[in-house]
């Protein structure tokens, strides 16, 4: 946990405001011909770490403590990945970019989603009998999973098609065009 107390997500209470510096050259005249200030303002819980990294070299492209509220996240220039996981840093990954590995968890703050990362997902199926066999339906999405042929069984996969099983146990492929 930080130290942020009732300091919303999005808020820029809490932070301190430092310098560019010179290797982060690029977004410095980026922000510049935006005509914005040469500055970058970072939570105060995290300033002596992104400092560290700034000291190594590391170009962050943004931060975020959590305010206690969600898990931190520092995020780096792609060139920078393969230096921070040599930190021992953990990848955070993106819920929007699920494959993009440029943010990793502070090491200066206790993670709040922790236990939620132990966390799997489970689905609620629905096995359905026919007097052509069984099939398997995902509850939350209605979307048919498998479908079990007698006499052994045999299975048809049915997630990656556009199929209905109809109540008498009729299957239509259903073509959108």
């Amino acid at each position: 946990m930080c130290n942020c107390n009732n300091v919303e997500i999005g808020s820029y209470n809490n932070q301190t405001c430092v310098d560019i510096l010179s290797h982060m050259e690029d977004y410095k005249n980026y922000r510049l011909s935006k005509d914005l200030k040469p500055i970058i303002c970072i939570d105060n819980c995290l300033l002596e770490e992104i400092q560290y990294l700034w000291n190594l070299g590391i170009r962050t492209t943004g931060c975020c403590c959590g305010h206690n509220k969600i898990d931190g996240f520092i995020g780096v220039v792609d060139e920078d990945i393969i230096k921070m996981k040599q930190l021992g840093y953990e990848v955070r990954f993106n819920e929007i970019r699920h494959n993009d590995e440029d943010s990793f968890y502070p090491k200066s703050i206790v993670r709040v989603n922790k236990i939620n990362d132990k966390i799997i997902p489970l689905f609620d199926y629905e096995v359905f009998k026919y007097p052509w066999g069984s099939a398997v339906r995902e509850s939350r999405t209605k979307k048919w999973i498998n479908a079990f042929l007698f006499p052994n069984a045999q299975e048809i996969k049915l997630d990656n098609l556009n199929v209905e099983i109809h109540k008498n146990g009729y299957m239509y492929y259903l073509v959108i065009k």
